[in-house]
């Protein structure tokens, strides 16, 4: 089931002319003004003007970041709007969602606002230059059971429940031996979950062997 979209943050600004007027304005355009001797405090009045701006995008199509959530019989996520497409992360998460104003960087994918990736915003306490993984590879899905870090020694084989020391590079899947990454599986080649589950398979069998 899916809800209906929330939230969203407005674009364009709020200019104060001469401690008056509080004029709306969107990519040079003048919106309308609000004047400040028609409210009992420019708090107010600013509020107003706010309200007014949130009405035009909202008419127009150009709130940013909406949200919705989505369920299913045993658990919910949220989906986030970024310019054509959605990414996808855990409704503990909203409030990271509605801080910032977030886009999607036009090479890699990765969920940005100015210089602070998404997914490590979800990880505070992590040294700021930690790398941290999608493990089915793909850029979007922000929920923290898809996100590791390298700190781990490797990824949980489901089925075994062993850990195998797997890393997840982005275009590909590979096998750490010590500081060596000694097989490779192509997330363009397999896909990123094959990728990612013959790697995990790869690791377990080599580790019977030694």
């Amino acid at each position: 089931m899916v809800g209906e979209w929330l939230g969203g943050k407005s674009v364009g600004n709020i200019q104060l002319i001469s401690n008056r007027k509080y004029y709306l304005r969107y990519k040079g355009q003048n919106l309308g003004s609000v004047s400040i001797k028609d409210f009992s405090s420019p708090d107010k009045a600013f509020t107003h003007a706010k309200r007014l701006l949130r009405d035009y995008c909202l008419a127009n199509s150009l709130l940013v970041n909406p949200y919705r959530y989505v369920f299913t019989a045993s658990d919910q996520w949220l989906e986030v709007k970024v310019q054509d497409t959605c990414f996808t992360c855990d409704v503990e998460s909203l409030r990271l969602v509605e801080e910032y104003t977030w886009r999607m960087h036009a090479r890699d994918h990765y969920i940005v606002s100015r210089h602070l990736l998404f997914h490590h915003a979800l990880f505070p306490s992590l040294p700021p230059h930690s790398k941290i993984s999608h493990l089915d590879g793909n850029p979007l899905n922000n929920r923290l059971r898809n996100l590791s870090s390298h700190k781990d020694r490797g990824v949980v084989d489901e089925q075994t429940g062993k850990v195998a020391d797997v890393r997840n590079r982005g275009r590909y899947w590979t096998i750490v031996r010590g500081s060596r990454e000694v097989k490779f599986f192509s997330v363009k080649k397999y896909g990123a979950v094959e990728a990612r589950r013959l790697a995990i398979a790869e690791a377990l069998e080599q580790e019977k062997e030694d």
